[in-house]
């Protein structure tokens, strides 16, 4: 189940899937979920703090349980993190932190520098966009010395602009 499940997020982008939402079968993806959780090394936040400077930078996927989205998103970030090797992983649920880093919408990826370096983005439509994403976070957001940017990804370019 979960290889053919794999398979299909793999090949097919992820709007498809999302416009005919009588196929997501949310139960198979939650258990799929908390089978990639215990392998992925992602670090789910708990309290009510982000992680601090020591840690950074690292990226946050941040996910709700209210979302239609994030079941079939956040099984592709847990299956991706195990390659991951650049920086931290970190999974987070809550409204309040959600809040407090302005996160519009779910699920979204941020990259947390020092300084207060914020660089936030869609996941993309595919599994490989979103393993895009999670480099060009950092690649781009690494040389920013202050502010809040979101990455602007297209077929010929991609940039970060000012968010705020």
């Amino acid at each position: 189940m979960a290889g053919r499940l794999r398979g299909f997020l793999l090949e097919d982008p992820i709007g498809n899937l999302l416009r005919n939402r009588f196929l997501i079968d949310r139960e198979k993806l939650e258990h799929l979920t908390e089978e990639l959780f215990p392998r992925s090394k992602v670090r789910k936040i708990e309290g009510e703090e982000l992680p601090g400077e020591a840690q950074m930078p690292y990226l946050v996927y941040w996910s709700a349980d209210w979302c239609v989205w994030c079941p079939v998103f956040t099984p592709t970030f847990f299956g991706l993190a195990p390659f991951f090797k650049k920086a931290p992983l970190y999974f987070c649920e809550k409204e309040s932190l959600r809040r407090l880093t302005i996160i519009e919408f779910v699920p979204q990826i941020t990259a947390h520098f020092p300084g207060g370096v914020l660089v936030r983005s869609t996941c993309g439509n595919t599994t490989g966009e979103f393993w895009e994403r999670l480099n060009l976070l950092l690649s781009l957001g690494v040389h920013q010395r202050s502010g809040d940017f979101t990455l602007y990804s297209s077929t010929d370019e991609n940039q970060l602009i000012p968010t705020r």
